[in-house]
């Protein structure tokens, strides 16, 4: 019986480290946009438009094992789309929304000196990017 009680601790242990779900809340955010499809560093470096700054609370639930990611403003639900999470080096995540063939993503800069984190969206002769200023990842 001990053994069997030792086996299951040890799968549920596993199973909970093993879990890839993790929160961002983004406490404090700001809209840059260009009136053209570009790049997001070409955004954030010179953008065509700067909102002010907005504190309404951002959280985006991004599920690795079910390529899934919940967004929420305020706590209320908002979407749910697909992912696809593309590893662009061991520091920065990118993970690209899958809605209705638009290219839009959030992207992860994990480096202790440059934690950042953006979210990113090219429509139509526009590209915008919100930088969060104030935010929070955790893991689940």
């Amino acid at each position: 019986m001990k053994n069997l009680f030792v086996s299951f601790l040890l799968s549920f242990v596993s199973f909970v480290s093993f879990c890839q779900t993790f929160v961002i809340e983004g406490f404090e955010h700001q809209e840059l946009i260009s009136f053209r499809n570009t790049t997001v560093d070409s955004v954030l470096m010179n953008p065509d438009l700067v909102n002010d700054v907005n504190n309404k609370k951002l959280t985006f639930v991004v599920d690795l094992d079910n390529k899934t990611c919940r967004g929420y403003v305020l706590d209320e639900f908002v979407f749910s789309v697909s992912t696809l999470v593309v590893e662009v080096d061991k520091k920065v995540l990118d993970v690209k929304l899958i809605s209705d063939g638009s290219d839009s993503g959030i992207i992860i800069n994990r480096n202790k000196k440059n934690k950042s984190v953006s979210v990113y969206w090219n429509g139509i002769g526009m590209t915008s990017v919100t930088k969060l200023n104030k935010f929070d990842v955790s893991k689940l």
